[in-house]
């Protein structure tokens, strides 16, 4: 019966009990070979010299400029790695120098009483990743002997090696040991900063980023990895605790990308009033000649130049939509003077409701994935009639009769259109949306639009055809960029955006924008030709990624009102309304 047990234990009880032995020793050897191969006292001292091209100066880095120290900074000092807790116990006997830029400055000393993010917008040679090894180094002072872990992402990992590459180039090798298999830096009083790749190989596997807890992070080429975001800011919850906040200070680099996307993320988190906006421009750096950025001006196109030296952001290179500028056509709460929508409404009559106003237009464009609806008003803005865009609803799959049930209630609770009394009926005194919709139905007629339209109807929704034939692409496109943005670089045509469902009360009535991040402000910014392609919409494939109905909705249902025969007439009839209103 012995022997059994033996073959047991053997069996079971061995490789369990091997492994966790085998598992401590492991652990002891590391920390064993760490306190051997490392110094008792370790001299971290930094000089950092902030300087400024001077060609009277001095040639303090070869190959470089002169320059001119403005400023000296002093950190860190001899510390004894083998007192419990780690600490500094002397000043620095030889310091390592650093130099740089005034605007790397307030970077790496990132003060305790400024926005605990630091939103890093660069261009080509403004020295942002060169910036975040000495941004880390003065994170690991203030949390020196604290035993914590700091975090750094890149999305790829190839640009994590980019970023190792200047760390190692700033950081001298007595201060830290590397473990690749881990890609963990390991300080000498054994603080970690963990270096980790956002890209996710696939839906089915977890966040990269999921698990660990750090104090401070900084972010290499934050615009590809936006996705992330809110994973990283979750990794603070182990930072430290003052004054009832979490300490968590992040650094992220990023560089002018031309997607609606990282427009929408960088708007929100420097709107949140935690996040400072910094700027690194290579114009500006002193260790790049001015004559290397003269020379750029030369041969490269205006709209590189801007994005890549200028850190602009700049519109996709062939835009459907050029017309669009959301430093101009995007408003957040505008101030609006007179709501004209029902005097350029008055020629059509409601057939559910007979006698009732239209006081809203909505363009509309149904598709095999997506049903769009763009929302829309007129009103004098300066003294000229304006299409202010109020609203988006968008379903997918869902038939018509869902998306007109839908767009019916969201105008109801949204706008105070298209009210019902408690039998279901319309309400007489309230007023009504004018829907226009793609003339053919589902896209170039594969579906017979008459049941778009009928079932509009049946919901109690009044639907008119803009056309009585299709609309050509390169017709309404042309009309949108026209509204957009004219020859005398007047817009006629703006969005309205505001943040959640928050309302502006106008003299004249009620305005509720739609989010930054929407379909149509998308296609805007995203929308491209291809080269060699007659297609004035890009070829967008008719897929679950097809960014063109939004603008299609706006574009059927401004047709009425702005194709170049009735522009002139719209514009009377605002003019007069507004003089009648006035």
């Amino acid at each position: 019966m012995r022997w059994l047990v033996w073959l047991a234990f053997v069996a079971i009880g061995a490789p369990m009990f091997s492994d966790l032995t085998w598992r401590k020793r492991q652990q002891e050897r590391e920390l064993r070979d760490f306190a051997e191969d490392a110094d008792r006292y370790v001299d971290v001292g930094v000089e950092l010299c902030v300087v400024v091209e001077d060609p009277n100066g001095e040639a303090f880095i070869p190959d470089k400029p002169k320059l001119r120290i403005v400023r000296r900074h002093y950190a860190g000092g001899i510390i004894d790695t083998r007192a419990n807790p780690p600490r500094i116990i002397s000043s620095s006997q030889r310091r390592t120098v650093w130099y740089c830029s005034e605007e790397q400055e307030a970077i790496i000393l990132h003060a305790d009483d400024e926005q605990l993010g630091q939103l890093i917008y660069g261009s080509e040679g403004g020295g942002k990743t060169e910036t975040l090894p000495m941004w880390h180094f003065w994170r690991w002072l203030e949390h020196l002997g604290e035993q914590r872990e700091g975090g750094q992402t890149a999305p790829t990992k190839q640009r994590l090696e980019v970023f190792l590459e200047a760390f190692r180039a700033r950081i001298p090798e007595r201060w830290y040991r590397y473990r690749s298999s881990k890609r963990i830096i390991r300080m000498c009083d054994g603080t970690k900063i963990r270096l980790v790749s956002t890209h996710r190989p696939s839906s089915a596997s977890g966040s990269p980023i999921q698990g660990f807890g750090w104090s401070w992070c900084g972010m290499d080429e934050a615009q590809d990895s936006t996705e992330r975001w809110d994973d990283v800011e979750s990794r603070g919850r182990a930072a430290r605790v003052v004054n009832g906040r979490s300490w968590y200070k992040q650094a992220r680099t990023c560089t002018a990308k031309d997607t609606g996307v990282w427009r929408e993320a960088k708007e929100k988190l420097l709107s949140s009033g935690i996040w400072k906006k910094r700027t690194l421009l290579g114009l500006a750096s002193p260790f790049i000649p001015r004559s290397f950025w003269s020379d750029k001006a030369k041969t490269m196109s205006r709209r590189e130049y801007e994005r890549r030296v200028l850190a602009m952001d700049v519109g996709v290179e062939l835009a459907v939509y050029y017309g669009w500028d959301r430093t101009r056509n995007l408003t957040v709460r505008p101030r609006i003077a007179t709501d004209v929508t029902s005097a350029v409404l008055d020629d059509y009559q409601s057939y559910v409701c007979p006698g009732a106003r239209f006081s809203i237009g909505v363009g509309h464009d149904p598709g095999n994935i997506y049903n769009t609806s763009v929302i829309y008003r007129l009103v004098m803005l300066d003294k000229s009639p304006t299409w202010f865009v109020v609203g988006e609803y968008q379903t997918k799959q869902t038939t018509a009769r869902q998306h007109a049930r839908g767009l019916r209630a969201h105008l109801e609770r949204h706008f105070g259109v298209e009210l019902r009394l408690p039998n279901g009926r319309h309400d007489p005194d309230s007023s009504k949306a004018a829907i226009f919709c793609d003339p053919h139905g589902k896209g170039s007629g594969d579906t017979d639009y008459q049941t778009v339209y009928m079932a509009f109807q049946a919901e109690g929704l009044d639907v008119f055809s803009p056309a009585r034939k299709q609309i050509k692409r390169n017709a309404r496109v042309g009309m949108v960029n026209r509204l957009l943005c004219d020859a005398t670089d007047t817009p006629r045509l703006m969005v309205a955006c505001l943040p959640g469902d928050a309302r502006e009360l106008g003299p004249a009535f009620e305005v509720l924008g739609i989010p930054s991040r929407s379909a149509l402000i998308d296609a805007f910014e995203s929308l491209e030709k291809k080269a060699g392609d007659d297609d004035p919409e890009g070829s967008q494939a008719k897929d679950v990624d097809d960014k063109t109905h939004a603008p299609a909705a706006l574009g059927y249902g401004l047709w009425v009102f702005e194709q170049e025969a009735f522009t002139t007439e719209t514009t009377r009839r605002a003019l007069a309304a507004a003089r009648r209103y006035a």
